[in-house]
């Protein structure tokens, strides 16, 4: 069983500007800095952490190893999603079963008193993911560091943001179905959510994974086979394969974190104003939150469990490929079918105005 996200690996070029950016935009907290692993001096990392948002950012001090080639194919990009499991021994075999590429058997650490055991399987794309099983406990772990430490007092302060709300994959056409299987039958997550966009000049189809509990959700898009063009093709095209196309950090106050990441100088996905007029007919309750919320250009949605708000930043490296969401949950647990269609339509329309569609 899936418990949680344990931390998400990103391959950078510089790691220096990369924990700057990450630290000084969304508020990270710089754990440690390692600049040696296994005495190799091969790779450096950077352990960034806030609440239950933690991120291992690793750059290579060499010319031709993995991070270095992964960074020529793919850009700055998500290498690895790192789960909490109930049994790595049994992921692990699964993913023997199945054929999938083992990156590193299990190991076994005793860290403080208790046992880490994790390892290494192959995913989509150049896409990995560690497993791990520790005791439930304040205790953070990653594998490159070698190390469990106690979660420092002040990183338990309020924040704007507090956790991982869902990870959004690109992959090719006609492979959905291939990935919800492989996902589902490995980890035991289960579908949650549909939808297919289709504008009559791109379009996608997507499902939603998420484990038993709700604190992993998996978001997969592929692009509609009648299409030669659209933005997730874009992404894979200039990905050079599959991959992770966003990460959504969960807030309890969208408009504060926007107005700090604005300040920052980071820029947001534009919204039409006809998207707010018919908020505040949909939406008539909403009323002064729509009237709030357009300047910084953030979607509202509703389902029978409550409202949505979402924002996008624009894509945070060279390449158009890797962005953040920003999201609030006042009650709802989907999606917001609404704010999909909105989001595919306005990225289509940034094409358009590129000559890219």
């Amino acid at each position: 069983m899936l418990k949680k996200i344990n931390h998400i690996e990103l391959y950078v070029e510089n790691l220096l500007q990369s924990s700057f950016f990450y630290e000084r935009i969304f508020g990270l907290f710089r754990l440690q800095q390692s600049k040696i692993k296994n005495d190799s001096k091969e790779t450096a990392n950077a352990f960034l952490i806030q609440k239950d948002i933690r991120l291992q950012l690793s750059a290579s001090l060499q010319k031709d190893n993995d991070i270095s080639k992964h960074i020529a194919k793919h850009g700055d990009s998500v290498k690895d999603i790192a789960f909490v499991v109930a049994n790595v021994n049994q992921i692990f075999e699964r993913a023997i079963n199945c054929g999938s590429k083992i990156i590193e058997s299990p190991k076994s650490l005793i860290i403080n008193g208790q046992e880490i055991i994790f390892a290494k399987i192959g995913s989509l794309g150049s896409l990995i993911h560690t497993i791990i099983s520790y005791s439930e406990q304040e205790t953070i772990f990653f594998p490159e560091l070698y190390s469990g430490e106690t979660v420092p007092h002040f990183l338990n302060f309020s924040s704007t943001f507090k956790a991982i709300d869902h990870i959004a994959i690109c992959i090719e056409k006609g492979t959905l179905s291939k990935w919800i299987d492989w996902y589902s039958n490995l980890f035991d997550l289960l579908e949650s959510h549909e939808e297919n966009v289709d504008t009559g000049k791109s379009g996608m189809n997507s499902k939603v994974l998420k484990s038993a509990t709700g604190s992993v959700k998996l978001v997969f898009t592929e692009p509609m086979q009648q299409y030669e063009k659209s933005q997730i093709q874009e992404f894979i095209d200039y990905n050079n394969g599959p991959g992770i196309q966003h990460i959504a950090f969960a807030t309890e106050d969208i408009s504060e974190a926007v107005c700090h990441i604005k300040n920052m100088g980071l820029s947001f996905l534009k919204v039409p104003s006809k998207y707010y007029e018919k908020c505040l007919v949909d939406f008539p309750d909403m009323r002064d939150k729509i009237i709030e919320f357009q300047p910084y250009n953030i979607l509202i949605d509703k389902d029978e469990d409550g409202y949505l708000f979402q924002v996008f930043t624009q894509p945070i490296q060279t390449r158009p490929t890797t962005f953040i969401e920003i999201i609030q949950r006042q009650g709802s647990k989907g999606f917001g079918n609404n704010n999909i269609n909105a989001l595919f339509r306005m990225k289509e329309m940034e094409q358009e105005e590129l000559g890219t569609i």
